[in-house]
């Protein structure tokens, strides 16, 4: 696959941060070069060259969540939301139109007054231009950090790549954020006492509807597994009455 015809460097310090494409020697064209053009409308598009012409074999975006902005402030983008419309709102935040939320509880204080965040999995994290970024940061301080900030509204690893280092966190409205079916990484956003409380009920029913079910099945296990025995048991003493 072209694709797979160059390898991705990431470089992040004090005096860059960049992404680098390369080719691998032993790619479709040892010679040749990989193009990546952003056009006006803001699509991106890769080619390679290919001995007289470039042709492209990848473009991005591909869906309509991938649009920047496509959804508005305090909202993300969930492409496989067939129930309500195509934004939802981040824990914590209510519709204001179709396209962006607002906080549930206006007045309600974040700040030393029993709040704490809820776990988005398989998030692609919201504008980071907008962000701060701390390397030097565990998840466990980057968390400590937010919360102790009380403008801070969400946290998040910095590099996922590598397991999870460094600490993002953002201040204001969270905007250009989707999630995936199985991908993208884990983004935690700062809620009320009382939604916090909502979440972890929530949470805790899963939790124990799971174990119900996990215990369902052992006893449904058990049962396919003790029934033959016992006809077995059964049938061979009725047969040894009989002899």
């Amino acid at each position: 696959m072209i694709s797979n015809d160059y390898n991705i460097s990431f470089v992040n310090n004090q005096e860059e941060t960049t992404i680098m494409y390369r080719t691998f020697p032993n790619s479709t064209d040892p010679n040749g070069s990989i193009r990546m053009v952003v056009d006006e409308s803001g699509m991106v598009h890769r080619s390679l060259w290919q001995e007289t012409t470039w042709d492209e074999y990848w473009s991005a975006p591909q869906e309509l969540c991938d649009k920047y902005l496509n959804c508005g402030p305090n909202s993300y983008c969930d492409p496989h939301n067939l129930v309500t419309f195509e934004c939802k709102c981040f824990p914590g935040f209510k519709p204001k139109s179709s396209h962006d939320c607002v906080r549930e509880k206006q007045g309600m204080s974040m700040c030393n007054n029993g709040e704490g965040f809820v776990k988005l999995a398989h998030m692609k994290v919201p504008d980071t231009s907008i962000a701060h970024a701390d390397m030097s940061l565990t998840m466990k301080e980057c968390e400590q950090k937010c919360l102790r900030n009380c403008s801070c509204i969400a946290y998040g690893s910095a590099n996922e790549s590598e397991g999870g280092i460094g600490c993002l966190t953002w201040q204001g409205d969270l905007v250009d954020a989707r999630t995936y079916p199985d991908v993208g990484q884990d983004l935690y956003i700062r809620v009320d006492a009382v939604v916090l409380a909502q979440y972890a009920k929530k949470n805790g029913l899963t939790q124990k509807k799971r174990v119900l079910a996990i215990l369902g099945v052992l006893v449904a296990i058990m049962f396919l597994l003790v029934v033959p025995v016992v006809y077995c048991f059964v049938m061979k003493k009725k047969k040894g009455k009989e002899v």
